[in-house]
């Protein structure tokens, strides 16, 4: 621990003034959801930042009074910070950030006893570094504390902040205010200016990117949290608020990525069909790539808007088998997926229509010529000019009359037949 940090300190206080030197006062405020903390060198306390009113807040305590650097660690999603005890025993020190609960501590080993501990910087993998007051970086494993690949950085530049962007770039700040890209190489890391203070430090303490590749810094003559836009690197890092002491190590929490999500517009569709698929919590602004497996058909690939939301309308093959599937959509820069079940149909076969029957045209039936019917003699003595059909008559005489002439012929047969054996009789006498 270098003399300037030990001499300063009798708590953590924060007061909202004019900015000094002409440092412009910035509107900066950590990304969304993102809190920015500070565990005090000296005071054994945790501070939340509120960039509405700028101001830091207790939030918890810890058993150490001096300390030298800290960070989050997004994979184990614990705060690692390393503190100097009574004995001049560097330790590492990690703590729960929700209830601020110490987990483990293990002594930091590798280095010499004469080594002063000025940084740490964890990277989205999980990858920790420190630095020493003699500019030089290592890599410290955070389960056992062991520091090894010490590398010096090229130059004197007495660097104190080490913090790393997301894209993997490693930051240094040294004591005067100026900010550094460090590029390793095999003996070494090479560093390049990229922006130089306009201001006069007296000392400048440890750093921290937020997820918008912000970084963020403290100092000591003047006292004040400051903040530089890596996107802008000509413009100078301004002040966010004035601290009336040294303050200390910083660190961002960001809260635990939101599991991603996904649904389609139908549940069940026709081989060849469309289908809308959406999804939220992906990585804003980032690729996703949509899939249909089981057997991986890539349907395309969309961006993305900036709150992480997805809407994509893929078409499903039409040679797809009918069966049971699932829709993956795949969070490319994350490395994340999420799946839904669709369920597919095979194209229903056409039905053929039957060829009609032809029906034979009608043929004309002659129509046989009318027969006349002959007319009945009116009866005897009617006088009334009314004639009655023969066949009339014969219904309501029936085979009496037919009987009645046939009796009368034969009576008249015999009566005939009498006669004329009488007279041959008559002839024979004679």
């Amino acid at each position: 621990m270098t003399p300037a940090r030990t001499s300063l300190a009798v708590g953590l206080a924060v007061l909202l003034t004019a900015p000094l030197l002409g440092a412009a006062a910035a509107s900066a405020a950590p990304a969304p959801g993102e809190v920015l903390h500070m565990i005090g060198y000296d005071d054994e306390t945790i501070s939340a930042f509120d960039s509405a009113t700028n101001t830091f807040t207790k939030v918890g305590t810890i058993p150490d009074s001096d300390v030298s650097g800290g960070d989050f660690n997004p994979v184990t999603r614990l705060v690692y910070y390393i503190a100097e005890t009574d004995d001049d025993v560097y330790t590492l020190t990690s703590l729960d950030p929700v209830t601020n609960d110490i987990i483990a501590v293990v002594p930091l080993s590798g280095v010499d006893e004469s080594d002063d501990f000025q940084d740490l910087d964890i990277t989205s993998d999980g990858t920790a570094r420190v630095l020493l007051d003699d500019d030089r970086l290592g890599t410290v494993n955070l389960s056992t504390g062991a520091v090894t690949d010490l590398r010096p950085v090229l130059g004197e530049l007495n660097g104190n902040g080490l913090a790393s962007s997301s894209a993997g770039v490693l930051y240094m700040v040294n004591f005067d205010g100026n900010i550094y890209t460090l590029a390793g190489t095999g003996t070494g890391y090479a560093p390049t200016l990229v922006s130089e203070s306009v201001n006069s430090f007296g000392q400048n303490w440890v750093a921290d990117f937020d997820s918008n590749d912000v970084l963020w810094f403290d100092s000591y003559e003047p006292n004040g949290l400051w903040s530089f836009d890596s996107a802008t690197p000509a413009v100078p890092a301004t002040r966010v608020t004035t601290l009336s002491d040294d303050a200390g190590a910083l660190y961002f929490v960001t809260p635990p990525a939101l599991p991603l999500a996904a649904e389609l517009s139908v549940s069940t569709i026709v081989a060849g069909g469309h289908v809308t698929v959406t999804g939220e919590n992906f990585t804003p602004d980032g690729d996703v790539r949509i899939e249909l497996h089981s057997d991986p058909v890539v349907l395309g690939t969309t961006k993305a808007d900036a709150a992480g939301t997805v809407s994509f309308v893929a078409t499903i093959p039409a040679s797809t088998l009918a069966a049971d599937h699932t829709i993956h959509l795949f969070d490319v820069l994350a490395d994340t997926s999420t799946s839904v079940p669709l369920t597919v149909t095979a194209v229903p076969t056409p039905t053929q229509t039957p060829t009609p029957t032809p029906t034979p045209a009608p043929t004309d039936t002659p129509t046989p010529a009318p027969t006349d019917t002959p007319t009945a003699a009116p009866a005897p003595g009617t006088g009334s000019g009314t004639t009655t059909p023969v066949t009339a008559e014969l219904a309501s005489t029936g085979t009496n009359a037919v009987d009645g002439i046939l009796t009368g012929g034969a009576a008249a047969l015999l009566l005939g037949l009498g006669l004329l054996v009488a007279a041959r009789r008559r002839h024979a006498r004679a």
